[in-house]
């Protein structure tokens, strides 16, 4: 696959229209989420009010994707050569279909009660973060 299809520069194609759509979007709604590092292997950031990590805020997005069909992972989020273009506009357009309910849940300052479940929780910790060193 990799010496006849053009498999590493679709990756990050993909993943760099994904990631500027998805912080463009969130930074017209005044919201402090984010992918960040590379386009490849992404980071979801989320913080409250106080521009603290929040896990709390993360979970209830990861809940909401999931509720519409995208699985995020609460840490690093890879895409593969499988994703096109339509699982892209999908992902973005759940993330928009789910921000009024996370803006809600954070203006009321009461994500926790929008949980169905538990908040996600680290299971290990990352030694090398996915953040362009400058």
């Amino acid at each position: 696959e990799f010496k006849v299809k053009n498999v590493i520069a679709k990756i990050w194609e993909n993943g760099a229209f994904l990631m500027d759509e998805f912080n463009k979007i969130a930074n017209e709604q005044s919201l402090e989420i984010s992918l960040t590092g590379y386009p490849v292997r992404m980071h979801l950031v989320a913080k409250d009010s106080n521009g603290n990590d929040s896990i709390l805020i993360r979970s209830l997005l990861i809940q909401e994707m999931v509720k519409r069909g995208i699985f995020m992972h609460p840490g690093v989020e890879y895409l593969s050569y499988s994703h096109n273009k339509s699982d892209i506009e999908k992902t973005i357009n759940s993330f928009i279909d789910a921000l009024p309910l996370i803006k809600k849940a954070m203006t009321e300052n009461k994500v926790e009660s929008y949980l169905d479940g538990k908040p996600a929780k680290p299971v290990y910790t990352v030694i090398k973060p996915s953040e362009k060193v400058s």
